[in-house]
């Protein structure tokens, strides 16, 4: 087996492919505890609610915004640890490639050149809808649980000048959450503009 590049000698080969496996394995550990950030953050709101409305204590729902906006933010830095490993292991990829030795390049799905299948006449990527979906659920949730804690705080809070911190704390984690996002967007661009 040949390697794409001359140069590799067999003892850097084999820590290239080493270090593929570790970095291949830390995203897999990553992406199964993001997974569990999601599920848990759902299950922490769920409680919340649940409590909230029946103890009559409607202030926790006021909570809300800032779990969802801590799980977006810590899943967004996962989004983005995940983008410099696959990364990695697509210029590992590169530099030892093989037909068989491609599976960042051909399925990873971060790149915007990777080799799936997308028909030519097809002017929709369908494999991006599922990540569109979560982002959409985001905002719809986000901002439905904003809109929530400020009708509370509105009806609940006897002080306008709360209300007004209210607001203004929601407005501060909103701006907080389009810088994470922002991020994210330059860190992606900045990745693919590499590959």
């Amino acid at each position: 087996m040949e390697s794409k590049n001359d140069s590799t000698g067999e003892p850097a080969r084999t820590a290239l492919l080493t270090q593929y496996r570790e970095v291949r394995s830390e995203l897999r550990e990553i992406l199964g505890r993001l997974r569990q950030r999601a599920l848990a953050g759902v299950g922490v709101v769920g409680a919340i609610i649940g409590y909230a409305l029946s103890t009559d204590t409607h202030l926790l729902l006021l909570t809300i915004p800032f779990l969802i906006g801590y799980v977006y933010a810590a899943s967004i830095h996962s989004g983005i640890v995940m983008m410099y490993l696959a990364k990695h292991a697509r210029d590992i990829e590169d530099s030892i490639t093989e037909d068989k030795f491609s599976w960042e390049s051909k399925y990873g799905g971060i790149w915007e050149d990777t080799d799936r299948d997308v028909p030519a006449n097809d002017s929709v990527n369908w494999n991006e809808i599922p990540k569109f979906a979560v982002y959409g659920f985001f905002i719809v949730g986000y901002l439905a649980s904003i809109g929530v804690a400020l009708f509370i705080a509105a009806t609940e809070l006897a002080s306008d000048l709360l209300i007004a911190f209210c607001i203004l704390t929601y407005l501060i984690l909103t701006l907080i959450v389009l810088a994470v996002t922002y991020s994210y967007y330059q860190v992606a661009v900045t990745l693919n503009d590499r590959v």
